[in-house]
């Protein structure tokens, strides 16, 4: 079976599947190849479980289609639209501040907040459940 080796200054190994499918094994130093071997070996029920997760993961997201740059737009006119209210509702219930506030469309994130307490959400949380939206907005 394929896989990459990483290795660090970790102790143990770790395992993680890449969005290509390859088997990523996590690894100290001074770990030896048949280690390696072994470990992916043994694990490789978990791996092609996982692979086939990623598999099913990307139909569906082929099935439900991409969305054009307008709709994108359309999303964070509305996400502008909808997000002041919602901050202005939960900071003082939680008891922070926030500053710049900023819409985009992030591929792996739904919101983040920077140390100086700006803001950043994705776009498309607008398509999520409202309660979705709440959650990240807290």
């Amino acid at each position: 079976m394929e896989y990459r080796v990483i290795r660090s200054g970790r102790k143990t190994l770790g395992l993680t599947i890449g969005s290509d499918g390859v088997p990523i094994v996590r690894a100290p130093y001074l770990c030896t190849e048949a280690r390696i071997r072994a470990f992916v070996k043994a694990e490789s029920a978990w791996i092609e479980m996982q692979r086939a997760k990623l598999i099913k993961a990307e139909r569906a997201a082929e099935e439900a289609g991409t969305l054009s740059a307008e709709e994108i737009s359309r999303l964070a006119d509305e996400m502008k639209r909808v997000l002041p209210g919602k901050l202005k509702l939960y900071a003082p219930l939680i008891g922070v501040e926030y500053g710049r506030v900023t819409v985009r469309r992030q591929k792996s994130k739904w919101g983040s907040c920077s140390a100086q307490g700006n803001l950043n959400f994705n776009c498309l949380l607008m398509l999520a459940p409202e309660e979705v939206l709440d959650y990240v907005v807290v």
